[in-house]
């Protein structure tokens, strides 16, 4: 049964309810024709978050094509920013894509790490906002620190993104003038969005400032701990997170276990791994969009958590021979069959998935 969340409206009190409404885990909590009685009751059903299956409830919502056009829009921002009022333009897709990202958390996480994109760089990036946004509103951020933030998470290489695609691509090696690049393109990186009219502070200072290291062996100042503002640490370990779980010519994508044993282990003391710690917490060694092999050899995507990091739900999709299953199968890991081995990696030879069924939509 995959599910898919759902909001429930107050204006259901005094009505039954028109669909069976379940939690993350799947289990029921309230049956379709139950009758919301009061506000109690209401207030209760509401406690967490709601599930419905996916072949019914509202229609419309579509996260995949979402983030696909946010995916481009960002492209283009990023390819030719002299076109645009960056100014607007970046804050725009900041707010639609945080939107997005509460809509549904799982599927905006998950479909951002498999969906097909266009450029490494506007993938990296988008992806590198979502998490941003996940621990900034676990940390209780003012909105308006968190939207500034989120919109340097989405432009923190806009100085070097053909630079950064054709690394990620294999196209170009880094030779000492792409190194001197790399290492300038936070300060050009800020100073490209301040001639292109950006006053905001916090966007700015987070751009220039997040290849810093607590350390002090960072770029462009050597900044050390608290010298580097709360902005810049966020974005700087969201960049490196995600980094390791994006594909390089060289390698296919890393599990986000590799990546957290990386920053507690050598790059303990340049991130911060309080906010580390919190990925882990919050995501655990499984976030979603995470692909598994299952005791049973199946192929699985981790479709759903909790917020303590705790796996909810596994779809699979391939049988042990690698082929489809007729239908993608929800799996419970708590039985030994179905239960996770541990992180896989795609391979080119798969056919063709729709990945959006996997949440739920269709």
């Amino acid at each position: 049964m995959l599910l898919r969340p759902v909001i429930l409206d107050e204006a259901l009190i005094g009505h039954p309810l028109p669909w069976d409404v379940y939690n993350a885990s799947g289990v029921l909590l309230a049956a379709a024709g139950t009758l919301v009685a009061d506000a109690e009751q209401f207030q209760t059903l509401t406690a967490q978050s709601q599930f419905i299956q996916s072949a019914t409830g509202p229609e419309g919502f579509r996260p995949l094509q979402r983030l696909q056009a946010l995916s481009a829009n960002l492209q283009a921002l990023l390819e030719e920013p002299e076109a645009y009022a960056l100014d607007a333009a970046v804050p725009d897709l900041a707010r639609e894509l945080m939107i997005l990202y509460r809509a549904d958390p799982d599927a905006c996480l998950g479909l951002t790490r498999v969906m097909p994109h266009g450029s490494p760089s506007a993938r990296h990036a988008m992806l590198s906002a979502i998490v941003v946004d996940l621990m900034g509103s676990s940390m209780d951020l003012p909105d308006s620190t968190l939207q500034s933030t989120v919109a340097a998470a989405l432009t923190m290489n806009i100085a070097a993104v053909g630079l950064h695609d054709a690394l990620a691509r294999g196209t170009a090696p880094l030779d000492a003038a792409r190194r001197a690049q790399q290492r300038r393109h936070p300060e050009d990186g800020a100073d490209l969005l301040w001639k292109a009219g950006v006053r905001d502070a916090v966007w700015l200072d987070t751009v220039r400032r997040h290849h810093e290291n607590l350390d002090g062996t960072g770029y462009p100042a050597g900044l050390e701990g608290a010298e580097i503002p709360l902005p810049a640490r966020l974005v700087r370990i969201a960049d490196y997170y995600c980094a390791k779980l994006s594909a390089r010519h060289y390698r296919l994508p890393k599990s986000a276990d590799v990546a957290l044993r990386a920053i507690f282990g050598d790059e303990r003391g340049k991130l911060d791994t309080q906010f580390a710690t919190l990925l882990l917490r919050r995501l655990g060694i499984y976030p979603p969009g995470t692909l598994v092999r299952l005791n049973n050899l199946e192929t699985a995507l981790v479709t759903r958590f909790s917020h303590m990091g705790r796996v909810n739900r596994v779809v699979s999709f391939l049988n042990r021979g690698e082929h489809l299953l007729s239908q993608p199968k929800v799996r419970d890991i708590g039985v030994r069959h179905f239960g996770i081995r541990g992180p896989t990696e795609p391979h080119r030879y798969w056919p063709e998935i729709d990945w959006e069924q996997f949440w739920g939509y269709s």
